[in-house]
């Protein structure tokens, strides 16, 4: 026999070996793990999958929401203090608005009022020191 086909028979010799070996480790699988539980298994995970991308699909639904809400949110703040101009103070307060009313002759209440209920918040008004004051912050369900 020639040297080439020494190595030929080897390497018939070792592609029978490693199928032979791919056959003993199919046969431990097979009985390590049931077929049917293999199954189940797999059926499991496709499960899993399903509710994961649904739970994906609600997070992007959810964190959409909550950017929009903080747009709301800040285009609120920056609408208030374009209506109340030089009349009243707007300072975020307790997730809300603090409003302190400086002129409340000419302080635009009926705006001010609907704006902020029109945002389903929860409107206050009290006193503070000489200043009248509106509380509002979101509603607590």
């Amino acid at each position: 026999m020639t040297e080439k086909e020494e190595t030929v028979v080897k390497k018939k010799l070792t592609v029978k070996d490693l199928e032979a070996r791919v056959a003993e480790l199919r046969a431990k699988l097979t009985k390590s793990i049931p077929e049917s539980e293999a199954e189940a298994l797999k059926q499991r995970i496709r499960e899993l999958e399903a509710n994961m991308t649904k739970y994906k699909e609600k997070m992007e639904v959810t964190k959409t929401r909550n950017r929009e809400l903080e747009g709301a949110l800040l285009d609120l703040e920056s609408k208030l203090k374009d209506i109340i101009g030089e009349a009243g103070k707007v300072s975020p307060e307790y997730g809300g608005y603090e409003i302190i009313v400086l002129n409340p002759s000419n302080f635009p209440w009926c705006n001010v009022l609907t704006l902020l209920l029109d945002n389903s918040l929860e409107v206050w008004v009290t006193k503070k020191g000489e200043h009248t004051v509106i509380l509002c912050k979101p509603s607590s369900v």
